[in-house]
């Protein structure tokens, strides 16, 4: 039986205010109707988490209605904030929803429904946030059409025209790949359970990802001081599809992954105007922890599951092997992070 908001909120009367006990007799429903998939989903992994279509997107702007959506149509729905969200809605009626958060009365009907299976949904996967996005499937049917029409004549799109900028600088400097990708996934896994911390976009997301490819791209010329043979050589490029204040981004985050942080006596850093400082600070935290998980370069990290609180934030790190000394690397390197967005850094591991 499907689980859309309108059907679930018919079953058990969530049309109108409820009590407590018919929102936890409807969350026991959609447990047991979700359990099977969700636990195939959970075997199968995945890197994120993207809600699509008018419901979520509706969620997301009522738990968070002062956040700006991104250029690329995404937003940031954390489960906190929908937890939250449904303890409001519960007490109130159709109309004293529509009211207090501005949407009309048809949604406000339906809105408490969905929440609640999206909370499920989310507590089934050990998810802690998703992308919102309100696009859904006829818009992919449309983008589907739309690159069947497509000639090899069309001009490449600028994010594809950065990336292959980038593989091919990579390639030219005798990157380690493996080691890179893994780093970049990992700094990746880090930035999107991490958006409550960082308030960072999904552009700021991609300059992260080039910075972990690249950041060894130094070490051609010479390891020692590496970092430093890599912003110069980042810089002067001469990358495709990058704005000079992208480039500079890029550059001064694989400058500081290792050892020395940003500081203001460094002369490209000092030089950034203060919102690129801010940028680079928080993205070079990440990556520091990132690929001090691969250490070893045997990508014993399989992936890394993070709890954040006002106090704390802990790094739930699953193995595929041995991985005492990335461990050891990560805590140390995980300093800085703990310095940058004023939290207690804690890590604990498990075999995946």
């Amino acid at each position: 039986e499907p689980l859309g908001s309108l059907r679930v909120s018919q079953r058990f009367g969530l049309e109108d205010a409820v009590t407590p006990r018919e929102i936890e007799a409807c969350r026991k429903y959609v447990r047991r109707r979700l359990k099977k998939v969700l636990a195939k989903t959970v075997s199968l992994g995945f890197d994120f988490s993207v809600g699509t279509s008018g419901t979520i997107a509706t969620l997301s702007a009522m738990a968070s209605p002062h956040r700006d959506t991104l250029a690329s149509g995404l937003s940031w729905l954390s489960r906190n904030r929908l937890r939250d969200l449904i303890d409001h809605l519960t007490p109130l009626s159709p109309a004293e929803r529509a009211r207090r958060f501005a949407i009309d009365e048809r949604r406000a009907r339906v809105v408490l429904g969905g929440a609640i299976v999206l909370d499920e949904i989310m507590r089934g996967l050990d998810v802690e946030q998703i992308r919102a996005c309100d696009a859904a499937l006829r818009e992919g049917i449309i983008e589907t059409l739309r690159d069947r029409d497509r000639t090899k004549t069309d001009p490449p799109k600028a994010g594809s025209v950065r990336r292959s900028s980038v593989m091919a600088l990579a390639e030219r400097s005798s990157v380690e790949r493996a080691h890179a990708a893994h780093v970049a996934q990992l700094a990746l896994r880090i930035f999107d359970q991490t958006a409550d911390l960082h308030r960072l976009n999904t552009g700021e997301r991609e300059m992260l990802e080039y910075a972990a490819l690249l950041h060894e791209v130094g070490m051609h010329v010479s390891y020692q001081a590496h970092q430093r043979h890599s912003y110069y050589l980042i810089s002067h490029a001469g990358l495709r599809g990058f704005t000079g204040d992208q480039v500079a981004l890029v550059a001064n985050i694989a400058r500081y992954y290792r050892k020395s942080p940003p500081s203001e006596e460094d002369e490209n850093f000092a030089r950034l105007p203060d919102a690129q400082k801010e940028i680079v600070k928080r993205l070079t935290a990440i990556l520091r922890v990132a690929d001090a998980l691969d250490r070893g370069r045997q990508r014993a990290v399989r992936d890394i599951h993070i709890d954040a609180d006002p106090k704390r934030v802990r790094f739930r790190v699953r193995l595929r092997d041995d991985a005492e000394v990335e461990l050891q690397a990560a805590e140390k390197r995980a300093r800085y992070f703990g310095k940058v967005f004023n939290r207690n850094v804690e890590f604990e591991s498990s075999a995946a």
